[in-house]
C-alpha cells in the first residue's frame, strides 16, 4: 500500500490511472492491494496463484477431485489464499497464464478467472511456460488492448507537489546570490 500511497500522495496520479500488476507469487499482493484500492483502473495477473496450499499440493493432487488438498487450501493456515480474495476484485481484471506452466499450473488461473466479478477476457497463452510467459508477442498485445480499452479510462493528472527546485525556480534564488539587501517576491510577498 506504500506504493499506491506514494503514487497517489506524492505524485498526485490519480486512483483511475493506476493499474496493478503481478506475476506469480507476486499476484498474491496484487490481489489483497487491489481489495483495499477498489478505485484503480484495472489488475492484470500472470501466472495467478490462486492458494500456496495448492500450489505445494498439486504435485501429489489433482485440482478437482482432491478434497484433502481442497480442504488444506480453505482452512485458515492459508493466509496466501487468493480464491477467497478474488471475488471482491470488481474492477477490470486480466488474467493471463500459459498453458504449459508447471509451477502453478493453469488452473490457478482459471479458478481465479471463473470467481473474479471484474474479469475480461482471459488469455491463456498455449506453449508457454512459467518463466518464459513474458517473452509472448501474444501476451503483449493483449496486454496493450487491456490498457488502452478495457481498463478504467483515466482521468487528468493533479497538478503535482512542489519540490525543493520547483520553489526555487518560483522565487527565482540562486545558491550564489549573495545580495541581501535584493527584495523577491515570494509566493506574494515581499521578502528580503
Amino acid at each position: 500500500m506504500v506504493l499506491v500511497k506514494y503514487l497517489l500522495e506524492d505524485l498526485c496520479i490519480p486512483e483511475t490511472n493506476i493499474i496493478l500488476w503481478g506475476y506469480s507469487i507476486g499476484t498474491v499482493a496484487s490481489i489483497e492491494l487491489a481489495k483495499q484500492a477498489s478505485k484503480l483502473a484495472g489488475l492484470i495477473l500472470l501466472a495467478p496463484v490462486a492458494s500456496i496450499i495448492r500450489t505445494i499440493c498439486w504435485g501429489k493432487c489433482c485440482w478437482d477431485r482432491s478434497e484433502q488438498c481442497g480442504r488444506l487450501a480453505d482452512c485458515c493456515c492459508d493466509r496466501f489464499n487468493s480464491v477467497k480474495k478474488i471475488s471482491d476484485i470488481k474492477m477490470p481484471t486480466l488474467i493471463a497464464h500459459g498453458v504449459q506452466d508447471m509451477i502453478v499450473t493453469i488452473e490457478h488461473g482459471k479458478a481465479l478467472y471463473q470467481l473474479c466479478p471484474g474479469a475480461v477476457k482471459p488469455l491463456w497463452i498455449p506453449d508457454v511456460g512459467h518463466n518464459n510467459l513474458e517473452n509472448s508477442s501474444m501476451l503483449w498485445r493483449r496486454m496493450r488492448k487491456f490498457i488502452n480499452r478495457e481498463a478504467r479510462p483515466p482521468l487528468q493528472r493533479k497538478k503535482r507537489k512542489s519540490s525543493m527546485k520547483d520553489i526555487k525556480n518560483k522565487v527565482n534564488l540562486s545558491s550564489d546570490n549573495n545580495d541581501k539587501n535584493e527584495t523577491k517576491e515570494v509566493f506574494g510577498t515581499n521578502v528580503k
